[in-house]
């Protein structure tokens, strides 16, 4: 997931032209490994079981791929950042061509880059739940209700993050990007 994360700024380096300019406020960064992806990941690792507790006890022969390092590996380990750097060049590049000087905001101007970060945030918080969900085996009410929480809380905390005076967002991007808040 951080892989991931970090693949839209190392794209944003170049769409921006290596300004140095933010495309996520501080605290969204933090939200997103705190708050948005964590969750998903947690009840992963706790929820997720390929077989019942009793076959493990009775078989010891299952553990055999993990001390043969057959899950992972270095192999394994490059399959996933690939597919971390495509998936976020999808999730940065479809929005950030979807935001260049099409969205306009209710006083006339265009959305500027926090708008075009939450979305592209917002992308990337969807897609990470969305791949737990994806590569779960053993899904249950209680994974899917941990893998919504974190795009949930990610509306909530955005809208409430963009109206707190003391903020370095505070453009009212709730009010751009999802238009409700006024």
């Amino acid at each position: 997931k951080n892989c991931f994360f970090v693949s839209s700024l190392f794209f944003f380096s170049f769409y921006s032209g290596f300004t140095a300019a933010a495309l996520y406020d501080s605290l969204m960064i933090a939200g997103f490994n705190i708050f948005w992806s964590s969750l998903g990941i947690i009840a992963y690792g706790v929820l997720e079981r390929d077989v019942s507790p009793s076959s493990s006890l009775s078989n010891p022969q299952l553990y055999r791929s993990g001390q043969d390092r057959m899950d992972f590996n270095s192999r394994v380990l490059t399959e996933w950042i690939l597919q971390a750097l495509v998936h976020a060049a999808i999730c940065f590049f479809v929005l950030a061509r979807t935001f260049l000087g099409t969205i306009v905001v209710k006083e006339g101007g265009e959305s500027g880059f926090a708008v075009q970060g939450t979305a592209i945030l917002q992308a990337l918080v969807i897609a990470v739940n969305l791949k737990l969900l994806i590569i779960t085996k053993h899904l249950t009410l209680w994974s899917c209700l941990f893998y919504s929480i974190g795009v949930f809380l990610f509306i909530i905390g955005g809208s409430l993050h963009s109206l707190w005076t003391f903020s370095s967002f505070f453009t009212k991007v709730a009010y751009d990007f999802y238009s409700v808040f006024p």
